[in-house]
This record gives C-alpha cells, structure tokens and sequence, in this order.
C-alpha cells in the first residue's frame, strides 16, 4: 500500500491540544488510540473518524476506507497519550449530547446515572458495559469525568459512541422521572438497601452509581430511590470496583437477550 501523505505542522498542533478537554470542548474533537479501537469505530460508524495519523516508520494498518496521514515517530510520541502507542491515532468528532428528556423517554432498557464518577478507565467500562447490557443512554452528572478522555475512549474498547449521553444534574433528572413513574435505584450498601438478589428489577429502571472514593453525594442520596447493595463476601472484600458494581446491576435488565 503506498504510505498515505504527511500530517500539516497546524493539524499536529492542533491534535496536541486535544489532550486537554477544554480544547476537545472548544473544536468539538476527541482522539481514539489504538488498532483496535480505531478499527471498531471505523467499522461501525456511529461516530464521524476525520482523520487517521499514523506513525511513518511502521506498516500501514489494513483500516477500512478513510483519510490517512503520517508522521515521523518523534511527532507521533508527541500526539499520543500512551506510553506505549500502537502507532494509529484517530482524530473524531464529539457526538452532540442528547437531552435527558428523550433518553427518559426510552423505556426498553435501563439507564445509568453517574454521580461524579472520576477515573476515566472507570467511566470507559463503565460505558462499555452499558452499551453491552442494553442500557438506552448514560447520564453524566456533576463533577463527572469527561466521556472523551484519551483513556475513556480506549477504555470503552472502540464503543464510543454506542450510547446516547446526557450532561446535567441528577436531582433535576430525577424529578423529571418521578412525573413518569420511571423507577430509580442507588447502588449503595447502607443500612436500609436491600439485595440485588432478593427483588425484581425492571426493564426500565434507573440506576446511579456514585463517586469511587466518596460514593454518593448528599444531593443524590436525599432523593427518593430504592437503596441496593450487591450480596457477596463484604468480610473480606470492603467494596467493588465502580465499572464491576455497575456492571452486575445493568446484567439485571430483563431485555437482554440470553
């Protein structure tokens, strides 16, 4: 294959600044890394890929049809945010948020609010999980990691952009699924939850999952929802992981084909 032609000094600059999420916000752009990554979104076309850079030096990838340019390895390391790069970086356009109204509209499967979850590898399993158990859309709340981080989106293994998002706060949200009837539960192991094993989760329901270290917040935890805690060896094991707990939640969506 005749190796594609080189990357502008402006564009470089340009995908260099898109490591930071004022500039993703400002030109409406993210970065996907990776083979693999690049590859899934490419095939499945839910998000816009503009440009492929490549890394010179190394063998041009057999990626389905798109717009290809190289660079020399010093720059490729210079735009990439891993320490070991796989010599593929894709420029994408950030998907418009959809608002929350219309993903409350959805009632085939779940939803999953995030209550300023941080850890953008957390929040990229997290997504990836969702879109795999048939959630209908992801809610980002307050304080909450930017879905197009660098490491969300490897972290969603090229799932970007299977799921609607919604940005905003949860206590508006759930006042707007309270006029519905649409139910909302807290994964939270406090004294009045109950176990995940011992009720029947509906098709429709709501999920939140809070912060890692902190867990809810005070707002989040006034509102009026069902309290669950996922049964399991807490005499051992003082919590799960955020991705792991939301992950066995979401398995409970009763749409999902066996």
């Amino acid at each position: 294959m005749q190796a594609p032609p080189p990357l502008s000094r402006p564009k470089r600059t340009e995908i260099r600044k898109l490591a930071l999420r004022k500039h993703r916000e400002e030109s409406g752009r993210f970065l996907a890394e990776g083979l693999r990554t690049v590859e899934q979104l490419l095939t499945h076309g839910l998000i816009q890929v503009e440009t492929v850079v490549l890394d010179a030096s190394r063998p041009v990838p057999p990626l389905p049809p798109c717009e290809m340019r190289t660079v020399e390895p010093d720059d490729f390391r210079s735009l990439s945010t891993t320490e070991s790069d796989q010599g593929v970086i894709a420029v994408c356009r950030i998907p418009d948020a959809t608002p929350m109204a219309d993903l409350l509209a959805r009632r085939t499967g779940p939803l999953l609010w995030l209550d300023a979850l941080q850890d953008p590898g957390n929040l990229g399993t997290v997504y990836r999980s969702a879109a795999w158990f048939g959630a209908v859309g992801i809610g980002l709340g307050t304080g909450t990691v930017d879905l197009f981080h660098p490491k969300t989106v490897r972290s969603t293994a090229g799932a970007t952009g299977a799921l609607p998002y919604a940005t905003g706060i949860i206590s508006e949200w759930a006042e707007a699924a309270r006029r519905i009837g649409r139910p909302l539960f807290r994964l939270d192991a406090g004294p009045v939850s109950v176990s995940l094993s011992d009720i029947t989760i509906p098709a429709d329901a709501i999920w939140v999952l809070g912060n890692e270290g902190n867990g809810l917040s005070e707002a989040v935890r006034a509102l009026p929802a069902t309290d669950v805690r996922i049964p399991g060896n807490a005499h051992l094991v003082e919590s799960l992981n955020a991705a792991v707990a939301a992950s066995i939640a979401l398995s409970r969506n009763p749409n999902v084909n066996p």
